[in-house]
């Protein structure tokens, strides 16, 4: 099976195919339009003729009306989400998915329920959308730019459910996605599906997170892609198991990316916006300030208001 590769524009047209499942289009039957009064064939008075179908006229043109609009207005939309979908995939990214190549359990479901129906793309597809919302939500959040993204099945399992990795330092980026064979494995059915969407949004928002260059704390880089995670309402795989201890200096220096969730949850209630002014912040470099900066005040304070609560 060879690597299936989705340019930007068809991106785009699978998106507008997952909106057209949850929107369908309704058609207007023939058999609404009115056929005309056939009493006035019958009439020999030329008076009540013109009458007749003078009435008929205004019976007919009272329904077709609305219909022409319903019409011209589902002709309009579709064209708007058209032009709508070519533009987003036309700032998008090259999509590659590749087939897992081992003639193992993992592979074999994998490449059955994710690669040879589409549906990886889609995951893919979706998560993109969803990060990208939560961390450039205006046009005042200049977006990290990405030129391909390479989603894979990993051939051993790691600690981790998935694995980024960047090939480019400068420049448009390009990404592999390697999801850990252990949650194919492990899970059946709905779960399975959940884990590997859970998975795919991890790795899509490490992709879009910046990090200051290289220079961002890890454990905080791993708390904000757990963080969206959270936001999605898929689960999370190490969610039970990650140990949940919290230091006293700073909350989002913490080793247990999931505690640094929790406190980046607690700052993104109590000062909305907080996470997507960090992560624009992070864009060219790193320092401990711009915790204090997003946040809008000093962030020792609302760690030990986070820590006298948990």
């Amino acid at each position: 099976m060879r690597p299936r590769v989705y340019p930007a524009r068809v991106l785009g047209t699978l998106q507008m195919e997952h909106q057209e499942q949850h929107q369908p289009l309704l058609l207007h039957h023939p058999s609404q339009v009115l056929a005309p009064n056939s009493s006035s064939s019958n009439n020999n008075n030329n008076n009540n003729s013109r009458n007749s179908t003078t009435n008929n006229n205004k019976n007919n043109t009272a329904p077709f009306a609305p219909t022409t609009f319903a019409r011209v207005v589902t002709i309009l939309a579709l064209a708007a989400v058209t032009l709508w979908a070519n533009y987003e995939a036309s700032k998008g990214f090259q999509l590659t998915v590749v087939p897992a190549a081992a003639r193992t359990l993992p592979a074999h479901r994998f490449n059955l329920m994710f690669v040879s129906n589409g549906r990886a793309a889609r995951l893919v597809l979706n998560a993109s959308n969803f990060v990208e919302r939560a961390l450039y939500p205006t046009e005042l959040f200049p977006r990290k730019k990405i030129y391909r993204v390479t989603l894979r099945l990993a051939e051993e399992n790691f600690t981790n459910t998935v694995s980024v990795v960047s090939q480019k330092a400068c420049g448009p980026k390009e990404f592999t996605v390697s999801v850990s064979p252990s949650i194919v494995a492990e899970a059946e059915g709905r779960r399975m599906n959940e884990l590997v969407a859970s998975a795919v949004l991890r790795g899509m928002a490490h992709v879009w997170l910046q990090d200051g260059q290289g220079a961002a704390p890890r454990p905080l880089v791993d708390g904000m892609a757990e963080y969206l995670l959270m936001k999605s309402g898929l689960p999370s795989y190490h969610n039970i198991s990650a140990p949940n201890y919290m230091p006293r200096a700073m909350c989002w220096t913490d080793r247990s990316y999931v505690a640094v969730a929790g406190f980046l949850q607690f700052c993104e209630d109590r000062r909305r916006g907080f996470v997507a002014r960090l992560n624009r912040a992070m864009r060219k470099r790193w320092d401990d300030g711009m915790v204090d900066e997003a946040l809008q005040v000093p962030s020792r304070r609302l760690c030990s208001a986070y820590l006298s609560h948990h």
